[in-house]
């Protein structure tokens, strides 16, 4: 992937350079009638190599990202920041083998602490504050405890009236959930979808009419007031998750 770009930066730069003497020369000869030979569509100017390299540098970070399933090993916070970082492209290295290799060297050296950080991330969200139901409030004073009610239009029915669908904007708890519970399984979230069992779950399970669905860690039921009722199956998955996160004093997982 490395030496496709490189060759390709090479390639992309010379034919523009080619270009543009090309249309410099068409227009020092023949500019005297006004003409303004372009070469592009609609007359555009041709990107200057530089700015059409960076923005391709971007690109090929991003892709290189998502082909070593960076992100299933950072916290929210975190992938926002690398995010951010992509869509600038301040701070990114040159695309070479060892820069590469550094950066996912860098990422599973600290995936113990990206861990810990995806752990207490997801604890806090699993935590509301403020919450009506008595199951939550347990949550609040003791810790996650096996059953959850996750509220604010978790999910949403789908447009064929039947089944339902995790919300665009909630599908990164869920999948950062669902990450976790394998990591501390043991078991890599490598080679899942992109939205992670729960998700697919809810969506493939719930699609005739109903509105359960059940996963190797998980299972719930979906309201159509957007409502999601979470049960977690592994209480000894869930005492590790409480003791990572600090909440250690849940020592019963059972209700």
């Amino acid at each position: 992937l490395v030496g496709i770009y490189q060759q390709s930066t090479q390639d992309i730069r010379a034919a523009l350079d080619s270009i543009s003497a090309a249309q410099a020369r068409l227009n020092r000869f023949f500019d005297g009638k006004g003409y303004g030979f372009s070469l592009t569509r609609n007359h555009y100017d041709l990107p200057e190599p530089d700015d059409a390299i960076k923005r391709l540098h971007k690109a090929v970070w991003s892709a290189l990202v998502d082909r070593l399933e960076i992100r299933k090993l950072l916290s929210l916070a975190r992938i926002n920041d690398l995010d951010k970082q992509l869509e600038t492209g301040e701070g990114l290295p040159e695309i070479t083998a060892p820069n590469v290799l550094a950066m996912l060297e860098s990422n599973l050296n600290n995936a113990g602490q990206y861990l810990e950080e995806k752990v207490r991330e997801t604890y806090e969200w699993l935590r509301p504050e403020r919450s009506s139901y008595k199951t939550n409030q347990e949550s609040v004073s003791h810790g996650v405890g096996r059953k959850i009610i996750l509220t604010w239009y978790m999910v949403r029915r789908c447009y064929s009236g039947r089944g339902f669908q995790v919300n665009y904007d909630r599908q990164n708890n869920l999948r950062a959930l669902d990450q976790v519970f394998h990591l501390l399984d043991g078991k890599p979230p490598f080679g899942q979808t992109y939205n992670g069992a729960v998700c697919d779950a809810i969506e493939a399970q719930t699609k005739d009419g109903g509105n359960s669905f059940e996963t190797d860690y998980f299972r719930g039921r979906c309201f159509g007031n957007g409502n999601l009722h979470l049960e977690i199956k592994r209480s000894d998955l869930l005492g590790r998750f409480n003791a990572v996160a600090g909440g250690a004093r849940l020592q019963d997982t059972n209700p």
